[in-house]
C-alpha cells in the first residue's frame, strides 16, 4: 500500500519485502542510497529487532529518514527506539498526511526503500 501511494506521488520505490535480514537490509541501503527507509512491524516479539534496524540505519554515514509504521504504536511507545531521523506512523491516514506535507516536489528526496509488513 505504501509503495503504491509513494509511486503515485512520483517517488522511486524498491520493496524488499518482509523478514529481511539486517545485513542484507544495510547492504541494500548502501547500494541503492534511498532518501527514506520504511520499516514496519506487526508482532510484539519483533520489537527488539526493530530497534536494532533503526539504530543501524541511523548510524549509517548518509543522512536518511526512517519511517516506521505499525499498529503496535497504538499500544507501545517506541519513541525511544529512534532519534529525530525516525518518524513513527500508526495509521495509513497518518502516512498520507506525511506524504502530503513532504511531497517529492518540495524536497530533494525521491527514492524510498520499503521493508517489512504492511503499515
Amino acid at each position: 500500500m505504501i509503495e503504491g501511494l509513494m509511486r503515485e506521488q512520483g517517488w522511486e520505490v524498491k520493496n524488499l519485502g518482509a523478514n529481511l535480514p539486517l545485513p542484507f537490509a544495510l547492504k541494500s541501503i548502501e547500494r541503492w542510497d534511498p532518501d527514506v527507509v520504511c520499516l514496519s512491524v506487526s508482532q510484539v516479539h519483533l520489537l527488539p529487532d526493530l530497534q536494532k534496524y533503526i539504530a543501524e540505519i541511523e548510524s549509517m554515514s548518509q543522512h536518511r529518514l526512517v519511517l516506521v509504521g505499525s499498529r503496535l504504536l497504538n499500544t507501545h511507545d517506541l519513541s525511544a527506539s529512534g532519534s529525530s531521523k525516525t518518524i513513527f506512523i500508526n495509521h495509513i491516514q497518518a502516512f498520507k498526511d506525511w506524504l502530503l506535507i513532504n511531497n517529492k516536489e518540495s524536497l530533494t528526496q525521491d527514492k524510498m526503500l520499503v521493508m517489512g509488513e504492511e503499515i
